[in-house]
């Protein structure tokens, strides 16, 4: 697989963030950066779409939990699918 590559897909009612490649050490920080960007340009829920990722380590998951707490104030959630 790739290196990661993010797609950040803006709409009405969610914004969903797309996955392909490895999610590792070196694209946490990307990842993150990416969904913060999702979570102040859109409303309602962030879905990550995971079904092109590959986590080689769990430093993806642990941004992705962090975020998903971080929305939870917010009244907003966070749905991973794929």
């Amino acid at each position: 697989m790739p290196h990661l590559h993010i797609a950040v897909v803006r709409g009405p009612d969610q914004v969903v963030v797309r996955l392909t490649g490895d999610v590792d050490v070196p694209a946490a920080g990307r990842l993150d950066r990416a969904l913060q960007e999702a979570a102040v340009s859109g409303r309602g829920a962030v879905v990550v779409d995971v079904a092109g990722a590959r986590f080689r380590d769990s430093s993806g998951l642990r941004v992705l939990a962090l975020f998903s707490d971080a929305l939870v104030p917010a009244g907003r959630r966070c749905r991973v699918v794929g």
